[in-house]
């Protein structure tokens, strides 16, 4: 997982590059982009600390431990759908460039 949220980021970074081309306000598209990157960075990180604790845990431990990890799955995906999100966003961006041109 960690290794398709890494190469979702990559062509996320590529969107952005594709975006600020060919745009009538390069200005504004620029920082609607950096504030989705900046938003998806604190996505990947909070889902890369997510993923850390729940490696490190246990679940044949008890009960409470397998709920526990559950939960961080759970939290998980919810932040995966959010990044998934931001790419449906970047890719309206950079449509949007492409019908100004």
């Amino acid at each position: 997982m960690k290794k398709l949220i890494t190469i979702f980021g990559v062509f996320l970074v590529a969107s952005f590059i594709f975006t600020s081309c060919g745009s009538t306000d390069a200005k504004e598209n620029g920082q609607e982009a950096g504030e989705l990157q900046c938003e998806l960075d604190a996505l990947q990180k909070e889902w890369n600390e997510l993923n850390k604790k729940q490696n490190k845990m246990d679940w044949d431990k008890d009960e409470d431990t397998r709920e526990e990890m559950a939960d961080l799955e759970n939290d998980k995906r919810k932040i995966a759908k959010k990044i998934r999100n931001i790419g449906l966003e970047i890719d309206e961006l950079e449509n949007n460039a492409w019908t100004a041109t």
